[in-house]
């Protein structure tokens, strides 16, 4: 059995990831998924936020269609304590709570970022994957991002492991 790779020897290439600020629009990352789908082949985008130069966060896709869920979708307990969830959806829902949320800040729905050496080991790529529920984790050497690893690259990886 040789060594085992790194996330060095899988990890994209970080140009072309957008940056936006905390105080950015839930708009302004809509239209940055937008080009990010048309111009890349990479469909797993993410933006990454930035305050003072500092990484402080990242949204995927799925936290920006979190942000138009209803609250009554959201919290599962509704309060209660229970489990329960109300599955009403009516006509017009998604547009209307696609227009409420357009100019909420993206502070109030990024996750923390889910931050890898390229030295780690893809086990430990793996891990904080499933861990944080993305699909990209960013890849830092000291405090500057030389690339990314995706979901989808770990899964060649060990697609062709059990070949």
């Amino acid at each position: 059995m040789g060594e085992e790779l790194r996330v060095k020897d899988i990890m994209s290439d970080p140009n072309g990831v957008v940056v936006v600020s905390p105080y950015s629009s839930l708009r302004d990352v809509v239209q940055a998924f937008t080009k990010i789908q048309e111009f890349s082949l990479d469909k797993d985008g993410v933006v990454i936020v930035k305050d003072a130069g500092r990484i402080v966060g990242m949204l995927g896709p799925f936290d920006v269609l979190w942000a138009i869920q209803p609250g009554y979708l959201r919290n599962g307990t509704n309060g209660t304590g229970f489990d329960i969830v109300y599955e009403v959806f009516w006509e017009g829902l998604f547009t209307e709570n696609c227009h409420r949320v357009a100019e909420q800040v993206v502070s109030e729905y990024m996750r923390p970022p889910v931050l890898l050496s390229p030295e780690d080991n893809l086990m430990k790529a793996s891990y904080m994957l499933d861990k944080s529920k993305v699909n990209t984790a960013l890849v830092m050497d000291r405090d500057e991002l030389v690339g990314v690893v995706r979901s989808g690259k770990l899964f060649s990886v060990m697609a062709g492991t059990v070949a």
